[in-house]
């Protein structure tokens, strides 16, 4: 089994001694969209900022292509990108231009070339015409869409994002949706934390469940998202379509877990 990264028990504590992960650990395999979820607080943000070698594990290891990350860097950066939950954290250029062309500058990419990849992916993303605007007079929404275009404008192979749909109005959500399904088809492996059970359902293959920094289940997406058991350890609830389901149809299998699949399911029982 192929796998592009793996966290193995890794432990972290911050200055003070706060303690954020306990033996948590993470695979991921090549072409698929895994997500973390838990509440605020368990440790997710920590755990994508270790597979990403922005922190150093205590404990433990993270393997990137079956190789110990921390002897790839700084070389693998140009093959992993991580969009932070607050847009406001990653950037720092003048113009929205400038901040999604800034990594391909890093790369000493003539700028005939820089012009043209950073105006197809703000094309993609819908930011092409904001392109000349300071990013400090952008919505939330348009941040989101600059810092996650900063990323996919250099191609990696594994994304990572952190709470990518907190704070976005529903259209947003649905094109932050797209993009990660583009990402998929494409061949790109994506990396989700989030505590938005009903958007997990939408996007992801495997679900793992961070609480108080350790992981107490994952697996497979509908399985882990319709363990009501173990959804409730970590202070969450299944998606709400399968609530409902469960009411419409009186707990019959394989239960729904998106508008697609419960509008199916009504139809047939028509």
């Amino acid at each position: 089994m192929t796998y592009i990264l793996e966290v193995l028990d890794v432990h972290f504590s911050y200055p003070g001694g706060v303690v954020a992960l306990r033996g948590a650990f993470l695979r991921v395999r090549k072409g698929e969209v895994v997500a973390v979820t838990g509440p605020n607080g368990c440790g997710k943000t920590t755990l994508l900022l270790i597979a990403t070698g922005l922190l150093k594990p205590d404990k433990g290891r993270v393997l990137f292509d079956g190789t110990p990350l921390d002897e790839q860097l700084p070389q693998a950066r140009k093959r992993i990108g991580l969009v932070f939950q607050n847009p406001d954290d990653q950037i720092f250029n003048s113009t929205v231009y400038d901040e999604i062309a800034f990594a391909l500058r890093q790369l000493e990419i003539k700028e005939e070339e820089i012009a043209e990849r950073v105006e197809e992916i703000a094309e993609k993303l819908g930011i092409d015409s904001i392109l000349k605007r300071p990013p400090y007079r952008l919505s939330l929404g348009e941040k989101k869409k600059v810092a996650l275009a900063s990323i996919l404008v250099y191609e990696p192979e594994l994304v990572l994002l952190d709470e990518p749909t907190a704070n976005l109005s529903y259209k947003t959500v649905s094109e932050v949706e797209y993009i990660i399904s583009e990402l998929q088809r494409e061949g790109k492996t994506v990396v989700v934390a989030s505590h938005d059970v009903n958007f997990i359902a939408r996007v992801a293959d495997t679900v793992y469940v961070l609480s108080a920094g350790r992981v107490i289940g994952f697996g497979e997406a509908r399985k882990i998202l319709l363990d009501k058991d173990l959804l409730s350890r970590a202070e969450l609830a299944p998606p709400l379509i399968a609530r409902v389901a469960e009411l419409l149809f009186d707990k019959e299998n394989p239960p729904p877990l998106t508008l697609e699949e419960l509008a199916e399911k009504l139809h047939k029982h028509k």
